[in-house]
């Protein structure tokens, strides 16, 4: 995305950019639930409710209008400083970079950035904190009874499972160690979904029977312990992924993989200040044009001055853990066999669970997320969904296409949501960098929208019918209320 836009745009988007150039330090939202939220009785209906001071954006009348003005106004001038921002390539940052040529080397690859910034609200912006809470909940709910979602997470479970058995043939270690190798290490019972790391369950829970829960806490298990994927990624030709995968399949994984291995080699040789900012430091990392990176803040080198580029978009405060029970209504599916016995210990249920609740962020005010956020409405949990960039990568990396990152946004949002480790829009915009244009999220309402939710009607587009790569056809569903 060129920079170079005439001057009623700049005006526009200069307000979004106030955030990134202000001075000295931010400011953390102090997490607190709402008086509407004092009778919940789980750590998931506690999620704290984001509490922000009034932006200029917020206010209403001409005492506003010229506020907004004049502020943009200021930030015209302040950009108009750096006429060349937008014009050099996209690379690690050169003796001459300045805090916004290296914002923007980001930001102009990164979708729906300057679209629709100061008059889109979301189709939540009305409601409640907890209105907020329980509508997306509902929606993750009912997305995960779809059959996108059951037959999209069996078929990656039975690839996933089939990946790992074969890397283990590489280094000569039989499946049932390839597969406690890979899961166990970093997983515990305090991780939703885990039951334990006997090769046995790991492979009746992939191969078998496993609910989305448990199927998608073994991959993120898998993510935590990447050395066993960069092992793989780095050894297996391309007849290691046929068989493994299948011929199709196995041909699109290696070609994902040798182009990752390629920008994870030249990312190697960078200094280490800049690796994880301009870099593709591992196989999993988000893209370069990913709204994940903003999750996380970005300086440049001391070389170049130091600068904030951006501001990271959460701070992590510590987890605490649940007061749900193994028999809680609130979570969807209900808990297995495996997963009570698993957490009871032995105890009759129902029992108190062991897992950690998601609530271990807070929301950095001015990050630029926070602020395209509370502008536009839209509920904030843990910023964009880095989980999902990776999972995303992940599901390349096991041969399926671009368009079937359709159905796994859709098991990215049932899974994160309802577990509420993200919100509805850190799900879809985690995504958006991977989306073919055809399936692209819309912020906020348009104008000319008379759907009751049209930014999250987007997950799946009315009308779309997905013939995915391995075979299934998806047809158009309801899953809005």
């Amino acid at each position: 995305m060129a920079c170079s836009i005439p001057l009623a745009q700049w005006l526009l988007v200069a307000i979004a950019f106030q955030v990134l150039m202000r001075p000295g330090q931010s400011a953390v939202v102090v997490d607190r639930p709402g008086p509407e939220d004092a009778d919940a009785e789980s750590c998931l209906l506690q999620k704290p409710m984001q509490q922000h001071a009034l932006t200029q954006a917020d206010e209403t009348g001409p005492r506003a209008a010229r506020l907004q003005l004049a502020s943009a106004e200021q930030e015209f001038e302040r950009l108009s400083r750096w006429p060349e921002a937008c014009n050099g390539p996209f690379g690690p940052p050169g003796p001459n970079t300045t805090q916004k040529s290296a914002y923007c080397a980001i930001a102009r690859e990164t979708g729906n950035v300057y679209s629709g910034i100061i008059n889109s609200p979301s189709s939540e912006k009305n409601m409640r904190p907890s209105d907020r809470y329980r509508f997306e909940h509902q929606v993750a709910i009912s997305l995960t009874k779809t059959t996108v979602q059951d037959q999209t997470t069996k078929e990656f479970a039975r690839r996933l499972h089939n990946l790992i058995v074969a890397g283990g043939w590489l280094n000569g270690v039989a499946a049932p160690e390839a597969l406690t190798n890979a899961f166990g290490p970093k997983c515990s019972l305090q991780w939703q979904g885990f039951v334990n790391n006997k090769s046995s369950t790991i492979e009746t829970v992939l191969l078998k029977n496993g609910n989305i829960r448990e199927i998608w806490g073994l991959a993120n298990c898998l993510i935590n312990n990447l050395p066993v994927l960069e092992d793989i990624f780095m050894k297996a030709n391309a007849s290691f992924f046929e068989g493994a995968l299948g011929a199709a399949a196995g041909a699109r994984a290696f070609a994902v993989v040798q182009e990752r291995k390629a920008q994870v080699l030249a990312t190697a040789s960078m200094p280490g200040n800049v690796k994880y900012t301009f870099g593709i430091p591992d196989f999993l990392w988000p893209t370069k044009n990913s709204w994940a990176n903003f999750g996380y803040g970005a300086s440049l080198p001391q070389e170049v001055g130091g600068g904030v580029v951006w501001v990271g978009a959460r701070n992590y405060t510590g987890c605490t853990e649940t007061d749900l029970m193994t028999d809680s209504p609130d979570i969807f599916p209900p808990l297995s066999h495996r997963e009570i016995e698993a957490q009871c210990e032995g105890n009759a249920p129902p029992c108190k669970l062991q897992w950690l609740c998601a609530n271990c962020f807070s929301i950095v005010a001015d990050s630029f997320y926070a602020e395209r956020a509370t502008r536009n409405g839209y509920r904030m949990v843990a910023g964009p969904s880095g989980t999902t960039a990776n999972m995303f990568q992940l599901a390349l990396s096991l041969g399926f296409t671009n368009d079937d990152l359709l159905a796994f946004r859709v098991v990215m949002t049932a899974w994160l949501v309802q577990l509420n480790d993200h919100s509805l829009i850190e799900t879809i915009l985690a995504a958006e960098a991977q989306m073919p244009s055809e399936y692209s999220m819309q912020w906020g309402r348009k104008s000319s929208d008379h759907d009751k939710w049209p930014d999250f009607q987007r997950i799946w587009p009315k009308g779309t019918t997905l013939q995915t790569s391995w075979g299934p056809v998806f047809e158009s569903f309801d899953f809005l209320p």
